[in-house]
């Protein structure tokens, strides 16, 4: 998550920061947002994960041609859509 920095994480945390010594803010910061990237990263990927499992049950739906089909399509399509913008590519 290259959208995550030390300055973004300083710039929402200043009031929280203001009783921390200034020689320890770097280190602090530096630590909060490889915490914060991890775990969204971890999210990330298990929200691909579901979109992925939805996809494939959508895929198995069977309906033939009529309105639950094209649906069921629909919903699958959509399902591998979303699980692919939260991919790490």
């Amino acid at each position: 998550m290259s959208n995550i920095t030390p300055d973004r994480v300083a710039d929402e945390l200043k009031h929280q920061l203001m009783p921390v010594p200034l020689e320890a803010r770097p280190i602090l910061l530096e630590a909060i947002t490889n915490l914060i990237s991890k775990r969204v990263a971890a999210e990330r990927a298990r929200c691909r994960v579901l979109c992925e499992q939805r996809a494939v049950l959508w895929q198995k739906t069977e309906g033939g041609t009529g309105p639950l089909a094209q649906e069921a399509r629909a919903r699958a399509n959509e399902a591998t859509y979303i699980a692919d913008l939260l991919s790490d590519d």
